[in-house]
């Protein structure tokens, strides 16, 4: 389904200026919201029910799509659930709440993306898989799980294969050179202060991508974002990681 979709992406949005799409953005967007739907659900399936039962138990999805022509063009989002927000007093996030904020604390993406043309080369359609933390609440939820178990989140953040992203630039970040996914997320950490209370561990697949490895690195999204919400609820369960150190292993040795 992968490689289909991402082959009638290419044909449906060439390389060209985003104003050209303008007048049918509504009508693409629609048709590709269906398909990363299905897509997500094909994925989510096909994992181990003991992996994503309570995450699905505890999350609302949520399929969205972009109002403007952008690289972004429709998105299936797993968040916490609105009872989360009301423990703490919190606005629903948009879209759902209109005047809420766009931060959900908490999320799994699986996002379509058009090809775009860069300076020297264009990047064809991709998936881009994203587990992100965005609000002070969830981000010193994260330093705490990054602290007490510091040996499984390297095993986990290296498996997945994902590059981080942040909102803002960190100096310490910028000026690693060869440093690894993991060691450029303790950097992150090593600033106390985030602006915007954001990052996110993305993976980027293709066309020929395999499923395996598009569901290995979905697991391990889903796992960072069950054994973070432990953190995160008013009750805490900061054992949950323990369950995902083990699945990580597992699932390379399955995996080769």
């Amino acid at each position: 389904m992968l490689s289909e979709t991402l082959q009638r992406m290419a044909q449906t949005l060439p390389f060209r200026s985003y104003s050209d799409d303008e007048q049918r953005w509504a009508s693409v967007t629609a048709k590709f919201s269906e398909r990363i739907h299905a897509l997500a659900d094909e994925l989510l399936g096909s994992l181990p029910g003991d992996l994503t039962r309570r995450v699905m138990a505890e999350s609302k999805r949520e399929v969205l799509c972009s109002r403007k022509p952008t690289v972004s063009v429709a998105e299936f989002r797993l968040r916490p659930a609105n009872g989360y927000y009301a423990k703490f007093n919190r606005r629903l996030p948009r879209p759902e709440d209109p005047h809420g904020f766009d931060a959900t604390g908490l999320a799994v993406s699986l996002a379509l993306c058009r090809g775009f043309a860069g300076q020297d080369s264009g990047t064809p359609p991709f998936v881009a898989l994203d587990f992100e933390v965005w609000g002070a609440h969830e981000r010193a939820c994260f330093a705490r799980l990054l602290r007490d178990h510091r040996y499984l989140i390297e095993m986990l953040v290296t498996r997945s294969g994902a590059a981080l992203f942040t909102s803002c630039p960190f100096k310490n970040v910028e000026a690693a050179e060869y440093v690894s996914t993991f060691e450029e997320l303790e950097l992150y950490f090593a600033n106390e202060v985030d602006p915007e209370n954001q990052f996110a561990l993305q993976c980027k697949f293709g066309r020929h991508a395999r499923e395996t490895d598009i569901k290995h690195s979905l697991q391990i999204g889903l796992a960072l974002y069950d054994a973070t919400m432990g953190y995160c609820l008013p009750q805490p369960q900061r054992e949950r990681i323990l369950e995902h150190g083990c699945f990580a292993a597992r699932a390379l040795g399955n995996g080769g």
